[in-house]
C-alpha cells in the first residue's frame, strides 16, 4: 500500500543493526617512531531493519492512525572498508594508534510489508584510537 508518507523525522522509528566480517590488509610506512598506514578490506555484512515504523496522524490508505510497521526484514550484502592512520612507538612492542575508517555496504535488498523492494546502501565513518602490541 502506498502510504504517501515520508519516513523521516520524529514520525519514523525502528532499529537497524549491522554485523560484518571483513578481511583487511595494512601497509605501514616505517618513519621511525611514527608509522603512518593505509588499510583496506572486503567482506560481508548482515543488515537487519527491525520494525521500521511510521506514525500516521490520520487513517491513510485503509490503515488506522498510529504506528504502522513499514519494513522489518534483513539481508546480507557486500562490505568494504578503506582507511588511514598513524601509530607512535612508546616501546619496542607497544604503540599508540589513531586512525580513520570509511565503511560501505551495498547489495542489500529489503522488502517492505506492502511487497515492494528497496535496495539499501549504508555507509559510515569511524575514528579509532587504541594501543597496538607487536609480538
Amino acid at each position: 500500500t502506498a502510504l504517501g508518507a515520508t519516513f523521516g523525522g520524529g514520525n519514523a522509528f525502528g532499529t537497524t543493526s549491522v554485523t560484518q566480517g571483513l578481511l583487511n590488509g595494512y601497509y605501514d610506512f616505517d618513519l621511525g617512531a611514527f608509522k603512518p598506514y593505509l588499510t583496506g578490506g572486503i567482506g560481508v555484512a548482515h543488515v537487519d531493519f527491525d520494525n521500521h515504523c511510521i506514525i500516521l496522524a490520520a487513517p491513510t490508505a485503509g490503515l488506522p492512525a498510529g504506528d504502522v510497521v513499514a519494513m522489518s526484514d534483513d539481508d546480507i550484502g557486500f562490505a568494504f572498508q578503506v582507511g588511514l592512520g598513524t601509530s607512535y612507538a612508546l616501546t619496542e612492542n607497544l604503540d599508540l594508534e589513531i586512525g580513520y575508517r570509511y565503511t560501505g555496504i551495498t547489495g542489500v535488498d529489503l522488502g517492505a510489508v506492502d511487497g515492494t523492494s528497496t535496495d539499501v546502501e549504508l555507509s559510515y565513518h569511524s575514528v579509532l584510537a587504541g594501543v597496538r602490541y607487536s609480538f
